[in-house]
């Protein structure tokens, strides 16, 4: 797996994924006052940031402090924060992620529910992935430049 835009790293990308295989809601790089969250889960019953401590943003003293006195003033706005270390996450993410559930379920936040589509959602999520494309020959008359994906999107 690589680092896709708009995450700051694997770990985050990693922690991103996990959230939304339980069903939530869940917004990368949310910009709050000029700062960035790394990830908020909104829900019905509210909204919690949470910041995934990585090595390379959270070593030396000056970016802890830094980080630090960016929560502080973000809590004083009214959010709420939850944070998960990389070490933790490598050595167990289940075990690490379990707190956040839990915290989830505190704060009333829950996972969408699963119901059936409606034409509604066709007008609104306009995404699709075709079928046995991998499998598929190219066809000798095609334009070479129709469909083909950027370098930068391969693998999103």
């Amino acid at each position: 797996m690589r680092r896709c835009p708009p995450f700051d790293s694997l770990f985050e990308q990693r922690v991103f994924l996990r959230i939304k295989e339980r069903g939530y809601d869940v917004v990368p790089q949310w910009e709050v006052n000029g700062k960035r969250i790394d990830l908020v889960i909104t829900g019905g019953h509210g909204r919690l940031a949470v910041e995934c401590d990585g090595s390379p943003y959270h070593s030396t003293p000056q970016q802890i402090h830094d980080d630090a006195e960016r929560e502080r003033e973000l809590r004083r706005a009214g959010w709420t924060f939850w944070r998960i270390r990389s070490s933790a996450f490598a050595l167990s993410p289940d075990e690490a992620l379990e707190p956040l559930w839990e915290r989830l379920t505190e704060l009333g936040i829950h996972p969408r529910t699963v119901r059936e589509p409606s034409i509604d959602d066709s007008l609104t999520d306009m995404t699709w992935t075709p079928v046995g494309l991998a499998e598929a020959e190219p066809d000798e008359d095609a334009d070479p430049y129709d469909g083909e994906p950027d370098e930068d999107s391969e693998g999103h």
